[in-house]
């Protein structure tokens, strides 16, 4: 299934009006997948995907997956080459195209926030009752 770079009016104009800025406080996130971010990749007071809309929030990870995958394969995975594309053109000047190319120490950044990925669902794993994992979804239910 290909996916495709739409958000709403709203929150397009919110992301199109943000520039790179150099002194951005570089961020570990590991959801909703294990990946760096940074501040000014998101309207102030806003990190995280954007909750407006689900389409929204789907979009935009997405956008952040093919990120992750141009750092750690070169490119975006073949069912994101095109909102890839298509999230170039609806937001030319968002700062995380900025980003695009890797480093040690980006490497290093992400190499940490994937221990701590695999670390909280571990932790997770190990607290609750019963645990169900399918491709997409992690399920932890504890009894109390």
């Amino acid at each position: 299934m290909k996916a495709r770079f739409e958000l709403c009016p709203s929150s397009l104009e919110r992301f199109r009006e943000l520039r790179l800025e150099r002194s951005a406080e570089r961020i570990v996130a590991i959801l909703p997948l294990a990946t760096i971010l940074w501040s000014d990749e998101y309207p102030k007071g806003e990190i995280g995907l954007p909750r407006c809309h689900p389409q929204c929030g789907h979009a935009f990870g997405q956008l952040l997956l093919a990120r992750h995958e141009i750092w750690t394969h070169g490119s975006p995975a073949r069912e994101r080459k095109k909102l890839w594309q298509q999230a170039r053109k609806a937001l030319p000047e968002w700062p995380g195209f900025a980003r695009s190319e890797t480093s040690t120490e980006l490497r290093d950044a992400i190499r940490i926030a994937e221990d701590q990925h695999r670390d909280f669902f571990q932790m997770l794993a190990e607290w609750a009752d019963t645990v169900q994992i399918s491709p997409g979804k992690f399920t932890a239910t504890k009894t109390l």
